[in-house]
């Protein structure tokens, strides 16, 4: 696994969102996998199967990235696959929620293994330390430690992750971002939340989804816009930027 450190510096913020992983019920869980992501997600997506397809259609291996990865569990289970385990006393926030669970136990999802090249970003080392030990060939191929609106992309990617990540904490920083490393019409699934956010600033859905626009990104798909926390599937479109 290739580990890159940003040529940054850590704010404030940065080092309040690493302070948050170590409560009890941290808002950003760093070992969530896609069971979980799968489970918890509020806007339907076969992550695996858009993989599949894409790759299918391409016949080239795709780039991924996943911003604030935590140690990687979700980027191994795209290359290795998941089945889902629902338990019986699983939470659920309402019963189209419920009804979902339990059409999802017992389903397997196929990973991607060499078809895709994965990339984490993250703010600690403890945490490109605690991926290193993935066996191969599941491992991460990449991991950038530090702020990911501080890294010199040089490379575009297929698709991008944010799930409860670096978008979810600094929306104003990240998603940019992804406007400017995804290729155009690839997409990315992005959980942002309302109301205040690290740096002091209240956001709501129409702030989100004009920041989208502004940087490139057209909103394809999004959960109940009256819920704080939100699901946006979104896709590079570079005409937007051309407007």
């Amino acid at each position: 696994m290739k580990v890159t450190f940003v040529n940054g510096t850590l704010d404030r913020r940065h080092l309040e969102a690493i302070k948050d992983e170590d409560v009890p019920q941290p808002l950003y869980p760093i070992d969530w996998g896609m069971a979980d992501i799968i489970k918890d997600a509020l806007l339907e997506f076969d992550f695996f199967d858009y993989l599949k397809r894409l790759y299918d259609r391409s016949g080239t291996q795709l780039y991924v990235i996943e911003g604030g990865c935590g140690i990687g569990n979700a980027l191994v289970d795209l290359k290795r696959g998941v089945s889902i385990v629902v338990r019986e006393d699983e939470p659920s926030h309402s019963h189209q929620h419920r009804w979902k669970l339990q059409s999802l136990s017992g389903r397997h999802f196929q990973g991607l293994e060499d078809k895709i090249h994965t990339t984490g970003a993250t703010l600690t080392r403890r945490h490109a330390d605690t991926a290193s030990s993935v066996e191969e060939p599941y491992q991460i191929d990449e991991m950038i430690v530090g702020p990911i609106e501080q890294y010199p992309f040089e490379r575009k990617y297929d698709f991008a992750l944010d799930f409860k990540g670096a978008a979810f904490h600094f929306p104003q920083q990240v998603i940019p971002v992804y406007g400017r490393i995804l290729k155009d019409g690839s997409p990315a699934f992005i959980r942002l939340h309302t109301g205040e956010q690290y740096t002091g600033e209240n956001l709501e859905f129409g702030d989100f989804s004009r920041l989208f626009y502004q940087s490139g990104l057209e909103v394809v798909g999004h959960s109940n816009p009256k819920l704080p926390i939100l699901d946006f599937l979104v896709e590079s479109d570079k005409m937007i930027v051309a407007r």
